[in-house]
């Protein structure tokens, strides 16, 4: 081979963030960014439902008509208002099959931050101001329901994909020699 065909070194290395690029191994993947979008749009139809369900659990599923034009009227900033503070606690950029106490509480602080504000609207008498119980249900409702889908994600990933065609998944029995009476005992 003559130098003009001969490929240097350097110049793999020049090329390589851009095969990176297009193999879909950068972090703009759009794999993540089309789940990303899909957990934001089904945790806005969950504390929507959350919210419907509380207006009809505060008036016992016979909610007036002036209450019924503010669920159609103002549920679209109230759930956006939702969603920015559940941003704000980082719940949309962690993976979502591992949950555990630390993400339950930025959850809570989440939600406690979200009713906050609706109660502080409430209280300010702003022309939208939602019955208190509304706001405290929605809240309950929505951590509830939130916390509730994170944790099944986590049980279904566990269960059933953490261990589908992994080896070392597998039960089986071992014996411990030389650990005296401890080894006579049977562990899991």
């Amino acid at each position: 081979m003559n130098a003009n065909t001969q490929q240097s070194p350097l110049s793999d290395a020049a090329e390589q963030p851009e095969a990176d690029s297009f193999s879909g191994r950068t972090w703009l993947n759009s794999g993540v960014l089309w789940r990303r979008a899909l957990i934001v749009l089904l945790s806005a139809v969950i504390l929507a439902g959350s919210r419907w369900l509380a207006y009809q659990l505060r008036f016992d599923f016979a909610v007036p008509r002036d209450s019924q034009l503010q669920i159609d009227n103002h549920w679209h900033w109230v759930i956006a208002l939702q969603l920015v503070c559940l941003f704000l606690a980082g719940q949309f950029s962690n993976i979502y099959r591992y949950f555990g106490m630390a993400d339950a509480l930025r959850l809570a602080y989440a939600i406690l931050a979200s009713s906050t504000l609706l109660y502080a609207i409430r209280w300010l008498d702003v022309s939208y101001s939602p019955p208190r119980g509304v706001v405290l249900v929605q809240g309950i409702l929505g951590f509830l329901a939130l916390g509730g889908m994170r944790g099944a994600w986590r049980m279904v990933y566990e269960k059933w994909h953490s261990k589908k065609g992994r080896i070392c998944s597998r039960e089986r029995r071992v014996a411990i020699i030389g650990a005296g009476d401890a080894a006579s005992q049977p562990h899991p």
